[in-house]
Order: structure tokens, then sequence, then C-alpha cells
């Protein structure tokens, strides 16, 4: 019959208990730096590329062709100083920015 009496602990089930929540804590930890700011009011703020990255993207671009998809453009400073260029030029950007003087 059925045996209603709880089992013990086995030290293999201990292991597996404590390998498993820890692998969960770890991709929660890891995945919340990605979805927390979703639940914020301000998203993302907008940050410039600066003056190296650029320069770094211009030399990973040197020699090559096709088109550019700029996610994200911002005030479309990768697509202008990219401009020289052969590359075809798309962005797309869903909130206006200026360019400070």
């Amino acid at each position: 019959m059925y045996d209603s009496a709880p089992r013990e602990w086995t030290t293999t089930s201990i292991a597996a208990v404590g390998v498993s929540g820890a692998l969960v804590a770890g991709i929660l930890a890891f995945t919340t730096s990605f979805v927390a700011p979703a639940f914020r009011r301000v998203c993302v703020p907008y940050v410039p590329a600066t003056a190296e990255q650029i320069r770094n993207l211009m030399m990973a671009l040197r020699g090559r062709s096709g088109t550019l998809l700029d996610i994200g453009s911002g005030d479309g400073r990768v697509v202008s100083d990219q401009s020289i260029l052969p590359f075809v030029n798309k962005v797309t950007e869903i909130a206006a920015y200026r360019r400070s003087p």
C-alpha cells in the first residue's frame, strides 16, 4: 500500500535542489537587467555616440559597401558621419531629438 511517512533527504537530492536554486537565481539576476528598463517611465536615456565610437565604426566599415541599418539613430550622428562611405543608409527612430549646438 501507500506509505505516508515522509522520506529522508539524500545528499544527492539536497545537491540537486541547491544547484537548481542557484541556476534559477543566476538566470533571474542576469535577465532582470534586460527586462527592468521596460517597466520604467522613461525607458532609455539618449546617449549620443562618442567620437571614439564613430571612429571605431568607420574603421570597421572601411572597404565594405551595401546597406547600413541604424536602429535607434537618435540625432543621426552615425549616419551623417558615415555618409562618405559607399552605403545606402536606412535609419529609424521613434523619438525626435535635436542635436545640441
